[in-house]
């Protein structure tokens, strides 16, 4: 169930219940509840899995763990010039704020 769990996260909320009724069987077969898998067996939810495999993910991806193809795909770092003149030192995307013209 938690093969390819990243693909899984998109997926609508009606699957992720069906793949969840699947861990709540299993445990029902081993006789534990809920509670007690996260406490006395260390068996996390499943949605909490796939947010563990997704951060992973972004982890690997920001750092040197990471295959080179899958690193390609992340957008270059934002370096920040400086420059004499405030204006020009700003991103394209900044907010301006606007000066007043009081004598």
């Amino acid at each position: 169930m938690e093969y390819a769990s990243l693909c899984w996260m998109s997926a609508s909320a009606t699957s992720l219940q069906l793949l969840d009724r699947i861990q709540d069987k299993a445990l029902q077969i081993l006789g534990v509840d809920e509670v007690q898998a996260r406490t006395k067996i260390n068996i996390p939810p499943l949605h909490h899995r796939r947010k563990v495999a997704a951060a992973t993910v972004i982890y690997k991806m920001h750092t040197t763990l990471c295959p080179a193809d899958l690193k390609g795909m992340l957008p270059p770092p934002y370096t920040l010039h400086r420059s004499p003149h405030s204006s020009l030192s700003m991103p394209s995307h900044a907010l301006v704020q606007p000066t007043s013209r009081t004598h």
